[in-house]
């Protein structure tokens, strides 16, 4: 079980100001413009009011009229305000299931066969004649590499149903994807002995990590006034934490009723994820006999006590069978 939480704060103020004036200088008269002001983040109060459109969370500007600096129209002068704070949980949950033999390795894997961008360089422009640029050399080989959740379990029944186990468990995903580079991956994984009981559920392992980023893009001097200084500053905060948790239940099968039980409890969870994404619908319920659809377990079991309902083997006798004796 996975669970992560994040928490992005961005807080941050853009002003500026210009005017124009009628100037004239060694007989040559003209017009000059000066503009000064903070462009501070993603916040350019440049572009006025409009640019808000591109922005979320609590938004709020004011422009003066516009006036032209080197062909280009802009507010005389603008203030834009920024205020966001937004929060994400993502709660991952993976249940694999194993079975297996005493004192043998198992191994379950689930993933996904991810393409990796290779390190290349094309022959552009070369001047030798024996080096031929080809069309393929101008494309980045490809690679693939796995990105899954495996577990490996070595188990062990001792006296009084304890159960010894060698448990090595890996976990990987894509953590961000670069249009350059290609995607990268994060990795967690955990190896341990424990010594359970059958049916206990015990918590093998956990990692709980907490991110704390600040950024802080100011106004030299003047962004660091008390107060005064958040007009001229622009600040970022994120907060993620991250929780791991391996829990691990084993189960001792000794006969086929053991097995029957932990089917029907599996059979109740897939009902119960079902029914949370699909909600109750008779159409997708289809009965299914499982006595007239046995498994290779089964189908001996039938054999068996068939052959022993025969007469000849001593039982009552089976349908059509009948005893001929002399008289």
């Amino acid at each position: 079980m996975e669970v992560n939480i994040e928490n992005d704060r961005d807080v941050g103020v853009s002003f500026h100001g210009g005017e124009q004036r009628d100037v004239s200088f060694a007989g040559n008269a003209g017009t000059a413009t000066g503009v000064f002001g903070t462009n501070l983040g993603g916040l350019s109060s440049i572009g006025g009011v409009s640019s808000l459109a591109s922005l979320n969370g609590f938004l709020a500007g004011i422009q003066g009229p516009p006036i032209t600096v080197g062909g280009v129209s802009v507010p005389s002068f603008g203030i834009v305000l920024q205020a966001l704070e937004s929060s994400s949980d993502v709660n991952v949950i993976s249940t694999p299931h194993l079975i297996m033999t005493d004192n043998t390795e198992g191994e379950i894997s689930v993933g996904q066969n991810v393409p990796f961008q290779a390190a290349f360089a094309p022959n552009i422009g070369t001047t030798t004649p024996a080096v031929a640029t080809s069309l393929s050399s101008l494309y980045a080989p490809i690679q693939r590499q796995n990105v899954e959740l495996k577990l490996h379990i070595r188990p062990q029944i001792n006296e009084g149903d304890v159960i010894r186990l060698e448990v090595e468990q890996q976990t990987e995903e894509i953590a961000s994807v670069d249009k350059t580079l290609g995607p990268t991956t994060s990795k967690r994984s955990a190896k341990t002995t424990v010594v359970a009981r059958d049916q206990e559920t015990i918590v093998l392992g956990g990692l709980i990590q907490e991110r704390l980023t600040r950024s802080v893009s100011k106004v030299p001097v003047l962004g660091s006034l008390p107060l005064l200084g958040w007009l001229f500053r622009n600040e970022s905060t994120k907060k993620q934490r991250t929780n791991l948790l391996l829990f691990l239940t084993p189960y001792i099968i000794r006969d086929q009723s053991d097995v029957r039980r932990i089917f029907e409890r599996k059979m109740a969870e897939r009902e119960e994820f079902t029914r949370r994404f699909y909600g109750d619908d008779p159409e997708r319920r289809r009965a299914i006999d499982y006595d007239r659809k046995p498994g290779p377990l089964g189908r001996i079991h039938l054999g068996v006590a068939e052959e022993l309902a025969k007469i000849e083997n001593g039982g009552a006798g089976t349908a059509g069978e009948r005893l001929v004796g002399a008289q």
